[in-house]
């Protein structure tokens, strides 16, 4: 191959990173808005009666490992006493990004922290979820209320993340 055409190839590539790179934030962007509304529908079917069976049916699979139903049934249990069903969720915050997974292939994921209000005190609830087949679902789940806090007995504080739920599972999010 001739130096000026080889030249004139190697100049393409920077222009191709910078085209691949655009391509992707828009992605991220517009995936990120569909993972809000996603997060922003789930968390009234979850919250207004605290059902383990609605957070199951949104979770992905390494988080119900880490997080099994009878453990998410005793965590949901305590937040029904000391908070109460789901009065109104005032917006959540946060964002999409890409990462390469552990098994090499580039994935979406996105954290939202979202403020609601329940019948007996206010909380953040912190989700992450995961895009998968076409669909978002829930990688972790984690409330954090003072009210809510107070409902776990010593042990499990202990054991708890400094946002407060006993039943979260970071594992399940991409490595970057």
């Amino acid at each position: 191959m001739q130096p000026r055409k080889l030249a004139k190839r190697l100049a393409l590539i920077p222009a191709a990173v910078v085209a691949g790179a655009a391509v992707a934030e828009v992605l991220v962007g517009v995936e990120g808005s569909r993972g809000k509304v996603f997060v922003e529908s789930s968390l009234p079917a979850i919250a207004s009666r605290w059902s383990s069976g609605e957070l199951a049916s949104r979770a992905t699979l390494e988080f119900l490992r880490t997080a099994p139903i009878d453990r998410i049934d005793s965590a949901f249990g305590a937040a029904r006493r000391n908070l109460g069903p789901l009065k109104a969720l005032r917006g959540c915050q946060g964002g999409a990004r890409l990462a390469m997974a552990k098994n090499g292939l580039w994935m979406i994921s996105a954290r939202y922290a979202c403020r609601a209000d329940f019948e007996r005190a206010s909380a953040r609830i912190a989700v992450g979820i995961v895009k998968r087949g076409g669909g978002w679902l829930i990688s972790s789940f984690e409330v954090d209320s003072a009210a809510y806090k107070a409902a776990w007995p010593q042990s499990l504080r202990a054991r708890s993340s400094d946002s407060g739920v006993p039943m979260s599972s970071q594992r399940a999010e991409p490595t970057s």
